[in-house]
C-alpha cells in the first residue's frame, strides 16, 4: 500500500467513526421518540427525548450514518494492517470479535428500514417495528462494549487517534466521500419515490353509494397503500386500495379497508343511581380505544415531505406556550405557515349519520380558547359562520339556524358524571339503536345517534329512564350546510371491510382547502374504534389529473 493509499484508508476510517458518533446520537434519540409516541408504557422515560418533526430528523441522521456506514468500509477494506498492540492477544481478539455483532446489528438496522419506508414484504410489519427498535439499541451496547475494549486493548493515544483528522491528506479521499454520498442520496430518493395515483377523466355520472356501480370506476387507476401501527389493528398493517376519477369539476375516491368489527359506539351515555355517566376509558386523556367509532382521515398536502408533510410534531409538549397534548404523544401543525387539507370521516358522528366527512386542515399552532377544550395545535375545522352551533338562552340550548353538524349530548364533560343537554322525545326512539356490547371485539349494529328534532330539552323533573339505560352520545343537526360539509362521503360495512366513495370539487376556493391538481399529495389513516391511535404511512401518493 503506497503511502497516499495509506493516508486516505486511514482518513475514511477516522471519518466514518467520527460520523458513526455524530449521527448515532441523534438517530437513536428520535427513534426512541417515534417509539415511544406508539408505546404509551415508554412515556415516562421520554422527557429527555427530542420533541417535534422528528421524523423528518431520523431520516436525515440515517442518511448520514449510511455514509458513515460506507465510508468506513472502505477505509477498513482498502487498509492492510491494525495498530500495533500493547495488551494481550486474547483482548485483541474480543476487540475485532464486535466488528462482527456491529455488522450484524447494522444489517438488521438497515433491512428493517429500507422495509418500512419502502414497503416491501419481507417481514411482518410488527415484527419489523421490533427489530428495528431492538437492533438501535443492541447498537448502544456495542458501542459501549467496543469503547470499553478499544482502550483495553489499545493504547489510549491510538484510540483518540480514531477520531482524529489532523495531518491526514483528506483529499485522496475525495473519490470515496463522493461515491458514499451519491449512492446514499439515491437510494435515498429511490426509496422516497411515490406511487402515482391517476384521476381518471370520466363523463359519466357518479352516484355516491359506497360501491363501484358505474362502469368507470372498472377503468379508474388503482393503489394500494399499507399503513401500520393503527390500534387494535392488524399486525402486518392495514392495506388501503384507493380508486380516483374526476369530471373536470369533482374528484372522486373509492376507498376500502379491512376491519373486522363495525364499531359504531361512541362514548354511550349510561343512567346511573347517581345520575348520566359517559361510558369511557381514556376520553379525557384523548386516547379512548374501546368505546369509539371507526374513523378514516384523508389529508391533502403540496408537500412530500416524508412521514406526514412537516405536519406530525410528535412529543408530550412540543409547544412550550401552549398546553400540551392530552394524550402525551404528540400534535398536528405546520412550522412554515402552509396548510394541509384534512377529511376526516367519522362512521357515527358524520359518516352513516350525514354522510359527509369533517372538512378539516393542519395549519400554523392556534393558541388555546378554553382551559376546558382539549388543545389540538394545528388541528383545527375549517372556519365558517356555523361555529358555536348551540347558544344558551337560559333555558335551552338553541341551535343556529341553516347550519348542521353534530354535538355531544353533555353540558360540561368530566370523567364522572354529566348533564344531558337532551333525551329522546319519546322511549321507541331508542328502538334505532342496538344491544350494548361492551366488548369492542364484536359489530356494533343499529344507529348510534340522536337526531336533535328526535329529543327534547333535558329537566331532571322529566328524567324518568330508568338506571341502566344506555342513550347515544351524539347529537346530529343535519349535514354541515358550510366549510365543513365540501366533502360528501357515503360508506357500508361488509364482509369485514369498509367500502366509501367521496366526492369533493377540484377546487372549493376556500383558504382552508387545496385544490386538488397535479403533483397534490395524499395520505391515509385508519381508526378501528380508536380516538387518535391511527395507522400510518410514510411516503405520500402523488396526485395526477389526466
Amino acid at each position: 500500500m503506497s503511502v497516499s493509499d495509506k493516508q486516505a484508508s486511514n482518513w475514511l476510517v477516522r471519518l466514518g467513526h467520527l460520523l458513526f458518533v455524530l449521527s448515532i446520537i441523534p438517530l437513536l434519540l428520535t427513534g426512541l421518540r417515534i417509539a415511544v409516541a406508539n408505546e404509551p408504557a415508554l412515556i415516562r422515560f421520554s422527557m429527555l427525548l427530542p420533541q417535534g418533526n422528528v421524523h423528518q430528523w431520523h431520516f436525515y441522521a440515517a442518511m448520514g450514518f449510511g455514509v458513515a456506514t460506507l465510508l468506513y468500509s472502505i477505509g477498513r477494506v482498502r487498509r492492510k494492517r491494525l495498530p500495533r498492540l500493547t495488551h494481550p492477544k486474547k483482548t485483541m481478539q474480543w476487540f475485532n470479535a464486535t466488528h462482527y455483532l456491529a455488522w450484524g446489528l447494522l444489517f438488521v438496522s438497515l433491512l428493517t428500514g429500507l422495509q418500512l419506508i419502502s414497503q416491501f414484504s419481507i417481514l411482518p410489519v410488527d415484527l419489523t417495528l421490533r427489530l428495528h427498535l431492538i437492533s438501535a439499541l443492541l447498537f448502544v451496547i456495542y458501542l459501549l462494549i467496543h469503547t470499553v475494549l478499544a482502550f483495553v486493548a489499545l493504547p489510549w493515544q491510538t484510540v483518540l487517534r480514531f477520531f482524529s483528522l489532523r495531518n491526514a491528506r483528506w483529499y485522496y479521499a475525495l473519490v470515496p466521500i463522493a461515491l458514499s454520498i451519491v449512492v446514499v442520496g439515491t437510494t435515498s430518493l429511490l426509496l422516497l419515490r411515490q406511487p402515482v395515483l391517476t384521476l381518471k377523466k370520466t363523463t359519466s355520472q357518479i352516484e355516491l353509494d359506497g360501491d363501484l356501480r358505474e362502469p368507470a370506476w372498472q377503468s379508474a387507476n388503482t393503489v394500494a397503500i399499507k399503513t401500520y401501527q393503527g390500534y387494535a389493528q392488524p399486525v402486518d398493517g392495514t392495506t388501503v386500495t384507493i380508486k380516483a376519477l374526476h369530471d373536470e369539476e369533482y374528484a372522486y375516491f373509492y376507498l376500502n379497508w379491512p376491519d373486522a368489527t363495525r364499531s359504531q359506539v361512541h362514548v354511550p351515555l349510561v343512567k346511573t343511581n347517581e345520575g348520566w355517566e359517559v361510558v369511557q376509558t381514556a376520553l379525557g386523556t384523548a386516547d379512548e380505544n374501546r368505546f369509539y367509532e371507526d374513523k378514516l382521515a384523508i389529508m391533502l398536502s403540496e408537500s412530500d415531505q416524508w412521514a406526514g408533510a412537516g405536519t406530525v410534531q410528535l412529543g408530550q409538549h412540543p409547544l412550550s406556550h401552549q398546553p400540551a397534548p392530552a394524550n402525551g404523544r404528540g400534535l398536528h401543525y405546520t412550522t412554515d405557515q402552509s396548510i394541509a387539507d384534512v377529511w376526516h370521516w367519522k362512521s357515527v358522528r358524520t359518516g352513516l349519520s350525514i354522510q359527509q366527512a369533517d372538512d378539516n386542515y393542519f395549519g400554523p399552532p392556534s393558541p388555546s380558547d378554553s382551559e376546558y377544550k382539549r388543545y389540538t395545535g394545528g388541528y383545527q375545522k375549517d372556519r365558517d359562520d356555523c361555529e358555536h352551533l348551540l347558544r344558551w338562552d337560559g333555558q335551552d340550548y338553541q341551535t343556529k339556524p341553516n347550519c348542521g353538524g353534530y354535538v355531544m349530548n353533555w353540558r360540561l364533560y368530566s370523567d364522572d358524571l354529566v348533564v344531558p343537554i337532551r333525551l329522546p322525545k319519546d322511549p321507541s326512539v331508542l328502538k334505532r339503536v342496538a344491544q350494548f356490547d361492551r366488548n369492542p371485539d364484536t359489530s356494533d349494529f343499529g344507529a348510534w345517534w340522536l337526531d336533535w328534532d328526535d329529543t327534547v330539552a333535558y329537566h331532571p323533573d322529566d328524567d324518568d329512564y330508568p338506571v341502566g339505560t344506555i342513550i347515544p352520545s351524539v347529537l346530529s343537526l343535519g349535514p354541515f350546510s358550510q366549510g365543513r360539509g365540501d366533502v360528501q362521503a357515503v360508506a357500508y360495512w361488509r364482509d369485514d371491510h369498509w367500502q366509501m366513495e367521496i366526492k369533493r370539487a377540484l377546487n372549493t376556493e376556500s383558504v382552508f382547502d387545496l385544490p386538488i391538481t397535479d403533483d397534490v399529495y395524499l395520505w391515509v389513516s385508519t381508526f378501528d374504534h380508536s380516538q387518535t391511535r391511527h395507522s400510518y404511512h410514510l411516503k405520500p401518493i402523488r396526485l395526477k389529473l389526466e
